[in-house]
């Protein structure tokens, strides 16, 4: 996902999407809990599903820059 579509939001420090209030853990949480990405686009109809898979990538990424 581009960077500009996920920024920090205001006083929270937490990247979300941009136009949205959707946090990329709120996806990743429930990817990891075994939920497809097909059932997440459903829960999310607002964002594709290759924006979810980017998504998932960059929280990924977000984690381990912020755990360095």
């Amino acid at each position: 996902m581009r960077a500009d579509r996920v920024r920090a939001r205001q006083g929270f420090r937490k990247p979300v999407v941009r136009g949205t209030r959707i946090m990329p853990e709120a996806i990743t949480g429930s990817y990891e809990l075994g939920e497809s990405i097909e059932e997440l686009q459903a829960g999310f109809p607002s964002l594709s599903i290759i924006q979810i898979k980017r998504l998932i990538e960059f929280a990924h990424d977000w984690d381990r820059r912020t755990r360095s």
